[in-house]
């Protein structure tokens, strides 16, 4: 099944053709149609792509499922205005999408080669009305490699890891000035506070704030049942006022 992204309009004083884009507007154009179509699947299905003329037509071709559910997405973002039903990653290619019709004076359609006419139209005129993002605080374990501790001002810990990137965590100068254990530029499993948005389930590494280091020798003795139950328990404070936790997860979710 086809889903289609056209650009439309005039560069250098002529219609615009697949000839006036430079290689790394193709390049980013085909990242971000991936990520429009498959934006959290590691393993994705097959997407194919190749490029008409009419203005410039990029068409990709995968599997059904993928077509019908962005075309259903850009439909209830036309619909309301906002691009909280999108996936992380959705949301960061619709305002791709928007910076490059702005900056160019483009317009950029997204949706169904034949029904285009009813897909997302993003234009100099495009606003969306962003909500004010919901955010939790939550705990994460990490491993990677200790670069730095300490801190002249501010005490925090710098750790190297594969998924997230080079991390500063704040931390306690009292608890760092009690570890007696030289850590540096070792590999080192941390727990950490942070904040983590519900609805698209992405953490703001910013607010990440060392809870305590884990040796891994520990690991194996750690009780699960025991420390799930003292998050229950820290956590029990923060629900009081929900009525329904399911509903009111299922509404911040953007679930039916």
């Amino acid at each position: 099944m086809d889903f289609e992204i056209r650009i439309s309009g005039t560069r250098d004083g002529e219609p615009l053709t697949p000839a006036h884009l430079d290689i790394d507007e193709w390049i980013t154009f085909m990242e971000n149609a991936k990520n429009m179509l498959s934006p959290d699947k590691k393993e994705r299905p097959k997407i194919t792509a190749r490029v008409e003329e009419g203005s410039v037509r990029f068409i990709f071709t995968t599997i059904p499922a993928l077509v019908i559910q962005a075309n259903a997405l850009l439909g209830a973002v036309k619909e309301s205005k906002q691009l909280t039903t999108l996936n992380l990653k959705q949301r960061e290619s619709t305002r791709f999408f928007q910076k490059f019709a702005n900056k160019h004076q483009l317009t950029v359609t997204l949706g169904r080669p034949n029904t285009l006419k009813e897909g997302l139209v993003i234009d100099r005129q495009t606003e969306w009305e962003e909500s004010n993002p919901i955010w939790v605080k939550t705990e994460l374990f990490l491993d990677g490699k200790i670069t730095n501790i300490g801190g002249k001002s501010k005490a925090n810990v710098h750790l190297d890891t594969k998924d997230f990137g080079n991390l500063t965590i704040a931390a306690s100068e009292k608890y760092l000035a009690a570890d007696k254990k030289n850590r540096i530029y070792k590999q080192q499993r941390v727990r950490i506070e942070l904040m983590q948005n519900p609805e698209d389930l992405s953490y703001d590494f910013k607010s990440a704030r060392l809870v305590e280091f884990i040796d891994y020798e520990d690991i194996q003795k750690e009780n699960v049942d025991d420390y799930l139950a003292q998050l229950i328990k820290k956590s029990a404070k923060d629900w009081e006022n929900v009525e329904n936790s399911e509903e009111w997860l299922k509404e911040i979710r953007g679930y039916e």
